[in-house]
């Protein structure tokens, strides 16, 4: 009879182990989900100012050929709410639909590497 009991007490420890009542933990990148419709963020870090002049002609090419888009651009200087999404400023991210479509971040060698890939983005995008 003990033993009975003791692997009853067993088996419910067992099994009720695996059970874990979860709360809602927040994600790194809630800031991403407020985005449903097309948008452009730039983060910027004025004491780097030079690696940004890449990202600063191919945004002002791009506003050429996507004014609306280009426009309602939001600039950033801090990561918080997107660590999921950005490792290294500058950056520049598409997001639609709660997803980033187009990124690119750090040194860039060559604006035309930004701008062609944005440019592509964007007009899948519309």
């Amino acid at each position: 009879m003990p033993a009975r009991i003791i692997f009853t007490m067993f088996a419910l420890v067992f099994i009720l182990g695996g059970c874990s009542i979860t709360q809602g933990i927040p994600r790194q990148n809630d800031k991403i989900d407020e985005l449903e419709n097309e948008q452009l963020i730039f983060f910027s870090d004025e004491k780097n100012i030079e690696e940004e002049v890449v990202y600063y002609d191919a945004i002002l090419d791009l506003k050429k050929h996507f004014p609306d888009q280009i426009g309602n651009m939001e600039v950033l200087k801090e990561t918080d709410g997107w660590q999921n999404e950005v490792d290294t400023i500058p950056c520049l991210i598409l997001v639609n639909n709660e997803k980033v479509v187009e990124k690119v971040e750090g040194s860039a060698n060559e604006k035309d590497e930004i701008y062609n890939r944005f440019y592509d983005a964007l007009e899948a995008a519309e």
